[in-house]
């Protein structure tokens, strides 16, 4: 087996479609608004963002262009990620790569949360990327075939990478994520959220988000950022200053995009961060 860390290595990084007539696939809503998914996934351009320099690195999201035989021939590794809605898909593009002799491995919330589910592909990846990427990319250089790596330890968020946002086509989305917090202190029956990233609430610097966002300002990006992906006021003095200094940044710079986000009703209670 070619030793995936010591030569030039071929990684895809693929979302694959979402079933049509489910609540995640609205094409015919975001065509009617000129785009042609909602967002990329946020969590694949972590993980490129966390692989070795010398690996060469696609992404594609079947939403947005069709997953070719070609791009699955050229990949040496192919990793797939998704929620469990989109099982399925997930199953047949391990398929279609197992087919080419290609190692496929498969994360998200979806393995995260039903990892028995996604048993066909090589390796199985739960929880948080920061906690599992390295230890699979050790045994991926000492020539391992398979595995489930299950993240044990909370990320720490001062030490996150910036997504590579430039893999992504990002005209053709409606917004783009940037993740801000993980983990909520509240179990809303209707969040998985909380079962992977816990109830305790980590979050990013104000340096941290602003360097984000100046990483898409100078992409060309401009228009929606939604802050994710948890409850934004998890951490209300974190909010508070994150918020502070993107307003800042936004003025200095002309205001080149709008957000939306997620929080918990008491976000009424906080004058501050409401103006």
């Amino acid at each position: 087996m070619k030793n995936l860390l010591t030569g030039p290595t071929r990684c895809l990084l693929v979302r694959p479609v979402f079933l049509e007539n489910t609540f995640y696939n609205l094409s015919n809503v975001f065509r009617l608004l000129g785009a042609r998914s909602a967002a990329p996934s946020l969590g694949l351009l972590v993980v490129a963002a966390m692989l070795p320099p010398h690996w060469q690195v696609r992404y594609i999201d079947a939403d947005v262009e069709p997953l070719t035989p070609e791009d699955l021939a050229w990949a040496d590794i192919v990793m797939v990620g998704g929620i469990s809605p989109q099982l399925e898909p997930m199953l047949a593009v391990v398929r279609q790569a197992h087919a080419l002799g290609k190692l496929a491995v498969v994360g998200g919330s979806g393995p995260s949360l039903q990892p028995e589910l996604f048993g066909e592909a090589d390796f199985v990846v739960t929880g948080e990327a920061e906690g599992v990427i390295p230890k699979l990319l050790e045994d991926l250089g000492k020539g391992v075939r398979s595995g489930v790596y299950r993240s044990t330890e909370m990320a720490d968020l001062s030490r996150a990478v910036i997504p590579r946002y430039e893999l992504a086509k990002l005209d053709q989305y409606l917004f783009v994520g940037l993740g801000f917090t993980r983990g909520c202190p509240f179990s809303c029956e209707f969040c998985a959220q909380v079962e992977i990233f816990g109830k305790k609430t980590r979050a990013k610097s104000a340096t941290q988000i602003v360097a984000e966002m100046q990483e898409l300002y100078d992409l060309g990006y401009r228009g929606m950022i939604d802050i994710g992906y948890d409850n934004l006021i998890g951490d209300i003095a974190r909010a508070e200053e994150v918020l502070t200094a993107m307003a800042a940044w936004g003025r200095a710079h002309g205001h080149p995009f709008h957000f939306s986000t997620e929080a918990t009703m008491n976000l009424a209670r906080q004058e501050k961060l409401l103006c």
